[in-house]
């Protein structure tokens, strides 16, 4: 009975961490993205640092106390497929050797690096009072909305800090150097290559840590609609599509190009009475 009922406490656990997340708003943006595009990137589960009211009995007075408490959650994020960067020679997520991704983010979403764990709080503090570290090269989101006429796509670059998190195997010696500690085993040993975490923007490193997982497996998953066998990624309904597409609009050329033909001036001339001035009888401009 105890058993079981653990394993009810632990499904509606996972229910509400699911729920909390907005895990089913994340997956429709996925799915819009395989429909799209071909490509669709989860990852998860990746921790975050929520904060929490709380009243605490103070042992002291014996009153309450209202305390701040910060609490790590797991969430699921959808990865744009724009940012994505993986070994583009596996055709498998689990044969890439290394995998690239690009965040966008505001000095406010910097900032809140400082609460989570594993950041270098003093590279963080460098990197917002350094005005070069900001995007200085136009991004996609920029280039659609000056497509769209939007006149803040320039200012949208402008605000934004382009830090990039790498997944993959690491030199040993540039991992210490960045502070994280191996065993002198795992230094001596030829065979063993750290598998780790580096969050970087500029030339600042503003996280490294090895690889949590025991299976050092990464934390992103990709989904596709229809599969190219030479690559990672696959196709979306607008590729496979495109030949039916072409006939549709050659098929609306012609119906239109014939209307208008229908609709133009007919010419009617009695050659009994009528003599064409250059002996021809095609009718030509200012004829």
């Amino acid at each position: 009975e105890s058993v079981k009922k653990a394993c009810d406490d632990m499904r509606q656990e996972m229910l509400d961490q699911l729920q909390e997340c907005n895990y089913n708003a994340v997956q429709r943006d996925v799915i819009e993205d395989i429909c799209v595009f071909g490509n669709g990137i989860l990852k998860g589960p990746h921790v975050v640092g929520r904060y929490r009211k709380a009243w605490i009995r103070d042992k002291q007075s014996g009153g309450h106390v209202l305390s701040i408490i910060q609490q790590l959650k797991p969430t699921a994020i959808r990865v744009s497929p724009w940012d994505f960067f993986p070994d583009m020679s596996a055709t498998r997520l689990e044969d890439c050797e290394f995998i690239f991704e690009r965040h966008y983010m505001t000095r406010r979403q910097v900032r809140k690096l400082l609460d989570t764990p594993g950041f270098n709080k003093e590279a963080i503090r460098q990197l917002l009072s350094e005005e070069r570290s900001k995007v200085t090269t136009p991004t996609h989101i920029a280039k659609i909305r000056d497509i769209s006429g939007d006149l803040a796509a320039s200012m949208w670059d402008q605000d934004r800090f382009e830090v990039v998190e790498y997944h993959g195997p690491i030199d040993k010696s540039d991992l210490e150097a960045a502070g994280v500690k191996l065993t002198q085993e795992q230094f001596d040993d030829p065979t063993y290559v750290p598998e780790g975490i580096v969050w970087f923007c500029d030339n600042l490193v503003l996280k490294a840590v090895l690889n949590p997982l025991d299976t050092e497996d990464r934390p992103y998953s990709v989904g596709y609609l229809y599969k190219d066998d030479s690559s990672l990624f696959g196709f979306g309904l607008p590729y496979m599509l495109r030949s039916a597409q072409r006939i549709i609009n050659a098929v609306a050329r012609m119906i239109n190009d014939n209307g208008g033909l229908a609709a133009s001036g007919n010419l009617v001339i009695d050659k009994t009475k009528v003599q064409p001035a250059n002996g021809e009888w095609k009718v030509t401009a200012k004829k």
